[in-house]
């Protein structure tokens, strides 16, 4: 009998975020920290964006955010190019 590694449809996970979610709260350390030269208070904001996106993302499906992300950095033209044409009933 071979053993077989049952995870394989789970997603790769940093401290219970996805990767893009890793990057943003990296983007919010940087920022923060080029901003202001006091720890404890960069400390807070940092830990606060991240629970505040393990709270956002709780019961959301993987890559919920590189999805909102991309919806929100393309114009809204392209959105309604996008949606499906209705048919008319005869």
């Amino acid at each position: 009998m071979a053993k077989v590694y049952r995870n394989i449809a789970v997603p790769i996970l940093f401290f219970g975020l996805e990767l893009t979610d890793c990057l943003v709260v990296f983007g919010v350390f940087l920022g923060v920290f080029f901003v202001s030269d006091r720890l404890v208070p960069n400390l807070v904001l940092v830990s606060g964006a991240f629970f505040a996106i393990r709270l956002l993302k709780r019961g959301k499906p993987s890559g919920y955010t590189l999805h909102l992300l991309k919806f929100l950095a393309t114009p809204k033209d392209r959105h309604m190019e996008l949606e499906p044409l209705k048919r008319r009933s005869s």
